[in-house]
């Protein structure tokens, strides 16, 4: 037997709300769970005193650290402050929606300084 490693493709959806990844093996596509057995991740950081938490972990944080959550940050990529519908886009967001170097940012507490964090 060789130690030869054998490379499968891969497939990653960034949506909106959650994200998935893929994998081609044994002629089909299986989707990758994540830490907690879900085919879809929540596309969530929330950010805290001493940690960042990310995904399934940043969506169960958010309830108690509301400000401090970047919630669906995709929805943001590529918008520039001027754009129409920032202010809507706004409202799915808990943590503080602010602009820097003519692009959107967010504010939050992370490791007790204000921080500034871009999608």
């Amino acid at each position: 037997m060789s130690n030869q490693q054998v490379s499968a493709p891969i497939g990653i959806d960034l949506g909106s709300w959650t994200s998935k990844i893929a994998v081609a093996k044994r002629g089909g596509v299986e989707i990758i769970t994540n830490e907690a057995n879900f085919r879809e991740t929540p596309c969530v950081v929330g950010y805290g005193p001493a940690e960042r938490n990310i995904g399934e972990a940043g969506n169960i944080k958010m309830k108690s650290n509301f400000k401090d959550t970047v919630s669906y940050p995709a929805r943001f990529l590529g918008l520039r402050p001027d754009y129409p519908m920032l202010r809507s886009e706004k409202k799915f967001c808990p943590a503080k929606c602010t602009t820097k170097d003519d692009k959107v940012a967010f504010e939050v507490k992370y490791q007790g300084q204000t921080e500034l964090v871009y999608p």
